[in-house]
């Protein structure tokens, strides 16, 4: 007792209550009470000590520093557990020298494992421990970024994924990867700059070639960095991850002066990918760089993240860089910035010696803000006359945008008579001008023997809306194979959508592929001449075909027609038993969506009827909760606990709708099974519910982890619905 009178007295007398920043119109909690409860914590009397938590786990964010500060003074016992649970559930991880040695015997142990397999391995063994050491947090990482200095390579490679997995998973450990970035090794450099920006090891690698990084002085060893701890404050943890961005940018900034070519390359990349406050600014730091790669990765991330006043900078390196990459990057980012101040510039690379300088020169002029002038609209029909098809395609596009159709005839040459890529562009060129100059070229199109040309003709002929592209493209259907033609020519005439686009829309419901039907279906139901009465009752006759196929396609396309008429059909399909489940669960889905009660029962029927396929059920279910139905959540409650695994996803979204989150503690405790495929797909649908991302973890390795992300998740669930007021299924209440 004289503790806690002493621990109440420290946490007022010291100020440490400081309180996080509260939402408008939300007063904050009294700093007197939050210290009353901290001592309360210690009680002799068990009731006292739960009522304590469960109030302080209430207040939230505000008494977090009242939390850390207690944690910091008195004896361990079970106060001290009961502060690390509640700064776990504020997602401030929390490691007594107990625990924290047992954590660093786990995580030396997965180490070599993690980092292990060859190439061509699946490795799931190496997998599963990065997972783990995710899961870990920050307190894996100096000795992950240990193993990115040493061979072989593969080995320095899942080094460097299970960094960037870690920090993605915990965003705190950002710190120690800043502080790698001035280890004296290279590679640890690289890795951890790598890290940060976020992206995989295999496509830093091997999607945008960076310069060879070569053996260099400074691979000396050194001790493992100091991870600096967030230092707690008045700030919300919000505001100090906000600052570790900053200073991330800073240090990935420092590296403009690296020695190794690479690690200025994976720094200029990261920017790229992370973006921010200072990203910018940042860059223009690298264009100066010694090594054209790095000039090029700057200026394709200041496309990105660019303002106008980087447009000097980059006019620069387009009027004077000798590497026509950093010339060709520099043209791209000045249209995706479009500063009108760059036109002279732009106009200028037109006539540059490299083809890709001038296309990209070409194209980035249709993009510029503003920019009407006649010197912009004769550069580009020089550039339509240029003898590299990519530079007059750019200037066909750049010239769409501005509305020109002087190029159309080009664009059909080159439609015609162009190779690959340059094709499948002009395609979409054309389609951009109108009916009256695109629909012809289109058309002919539409009997290349190239079936990607294909695809782009109809899409074309689609977003024109010609109500006399319909014939054409009839005709094309009843000689295509491709499915991928046939969907295309599907969407178009849903988009088009006269009358005479009905009749091989419905002849498509019967296509062999399932695709197909679907686009079919999904284009009857926009299509606003499918509406009328005749074109429902040849739905409804599909409904009655010995085609599963068809009558699961008719149904969808009753649904999305959404007329109250389709009800009667749909009911009629839902009640047949001899009917196939997929058509049946069709039928079930959409009744759902057409916005009518009467069918309530009907459905609350297939629901509760144990003899029915499962997944018949859940759709039945899912419709009721589209339909706001009353008096069926105690129902859809026992469907998922006796469910499988394999359905409590989407059961635990359907009762979230009807408003209540029973379906999420069955979920978490689909976390600890022991089969992996069910521990996978329960996390998955934690992540869609919540819209969160939750550190992998392994119940089998440490149980005390799976607790901390069970009350984690929980404390989740009970800031945003006011209804959830169960616990972890483990504690019984």
């Amino acid at each position: 007792m004289h503790f806690r009178r002493s621990l109440a007295a420290f946490l007022a007398l010291q100020g440490l209550m400081v309180l996080h920043a509260q939402e408008p119109g939300v007063a904050p909690p009294d700093p007197a009470k939050i210290a009353s409860l901290i001592s309360d914590l210690d009680a002799e009397d068990w009731t006292v000590r739960e009522r304590a938590q469960a109030a302080l786990d209430g207040i939230g964010r505000p008494a977090l520093p009242a939390l850390e500060a207690a944690l910091q003074i008195g004896p361990e016992g079970e106060r001290r557990r009961r502060l690390r649970e509640l700064l776990t559930d504020l997602g401030v991880f929390v490691w007594d020298a107990a625990s924290r040695r047992e954590v660093m015997k786990r995580i030396e142990a997965l180490v070599p494992a993690a980092v292990s397999g060859d190439a061509g391995d699946a490795a799931p063994a190496a997998e599963e421990a990065v997972a783990v050491l995710a899961s870990c947090g920050h307190e894996a990482l100096p000795l992950i970024l240990d193993a990115c200095d040493t061979d072989p390579r593969e080995r320095r490679r899942r080094a460097g994924e299970a960094a960037r997995r870690i920090a993605s998973d915990v965003p705190l450990s950002l710190n120690a990867l800043i502080h790698a970035t001035r280890d004296t090794r290279w590679r640890v450099r690289y890795y951890a700059v790598v890290a940060i920006g976020g992206s995989r090891i295999e496509s830093a690698a091997s999607s945008v070639q960076g310069p060879s990084t070569s053996e260099g002085d400074g691979t000396e060893s050194v001790a493992p960095p100091v991870i600096e701890p967030v230092p707690p404050g008045p700030s919300s943890l919000g505001l100090q991850l906000q600052r570790l961005e900053n200073k991330a940018t800073a240090a990935l900034s420092e590296l403009s002066g690296d020695p190794q070519d690479g690690v200025r390359w994976a720094a200029a990349r990261s920017l790229l990918q992370r973006g921010g406050e200072g990203a910018g600014a940042a860059l223009t730091r690298f264009l100066r760089d010694r090594a054209g790669e790095v000039r090029e990765m700057a200026a394709r991330g200041l496309a990105r993240h660019g303002a106008e006043a980087d447009a000097p900078a980059l006019i620069a390196l387009l009027n004077g860089d000798a590497d026509p990459g950093v010339r060709t990057a520099a043209a791209w980012a000045l249209g995706q910035i479009g500063d009108p101040g760059a036109e002279p510039a732009l106009i200028k690379a037109v006539g540059d010696r490299e083809a890709g300088v001038r296309a990209h020169a070409a194209g980035s002029l249709g993009r510029l803000k503003g920019v009407t002038g006649s010197a912009c609209h004769e550069a580009l029909l020089t550039a339509l006359a240029d003898g590299a098809e990519e530079v007059v395609i750019a200037a066909g596009e750049s010239l769409a945008i501005r509305g020109d159709a002087s190029c159309t005839g080009e664009l059909v040459r080159l439609l015609k008579h162009g190779l690959g890529r340059t094709r499948d562009r002009a395609a979409r060129c054309i389609a951009k001008f109108g009916s009256g100059a695109a629909a012809e070229p289109l058309v002919g199109a539409l009997a290349d023997s190239d079936s990607r040309i294909r695809v782009l003709a109809a899409s074309g002929l689609g977003r024109i809306g010609d109500p006399s592209a319909v014939a054409p493209l009839e005709t094309l259907l009843a000689g295509e194979r491709e499915p991928d033609v046939k969907r295309a020519a599907a969407a178009a005439l849903g988009r088009i959508g006269s009358a005479a686009a009905v009749l091989p829309l419905l002849s498509l419901l019967g296509d062999s592929d399932a695709s197909v039907r679907r686009h079919a279906a999904s284009a009857l139901g926009s299509c606003p001449a499918a509406r009328e009465k005749e074109t429902v009752q040849a739905l409804t006759g599909l409904l009655s075909s010995a085609s599963p196929e068809a009558k699961e396609a008719a149904a969808l396309a009753l649904g999305k027609l959404g007329q109250p008429v389709s009800r009667d059909p749909l009911l009629a399909l839902l009640k047949r038993e001899d009917a196939e489940v997929e058509s049946r669960a069709a039928a079930a889905w959409w009744l759902g969506r057409l916005g009518d009660s009467a069918v309530v029962p009907d459905l609350t029927r297939v629901m509760v009827d144990d003899a029915l396929d499962i997944r018949l059920r859940v759709h039945a279910a899912s419709s009721l909760a589209a339909l706001k139905a009353p008096k069926v959540t105690a129902d859809v409650e026992k469907l998922a606990c006796s469910s499988p695994p394999s359905h409590r996803g989407t059961l635990a979204a359907v009762l979230l709708a009807l408003g209540s989150s029973a379906g999420v503690p069955l979920l978490i405790a689909d976390c600890a099974s022991p089969d992996p495929g069910t521990r996978s797909g329960a996390d998955r649908s934690l992540r869609d519910l919540c819209g969160v991302g939750l550190p992998p973890f392994d119940p089998s390795l440490d149980p005390a982890m799976t607790r901390d992300a069970r009350r984690a998740l929980l404390r989740w669930w009970r800031l945003h619905r006011a209804e959830l007021e169960k616990k972890t299924p483990e504690t019984g209440k």
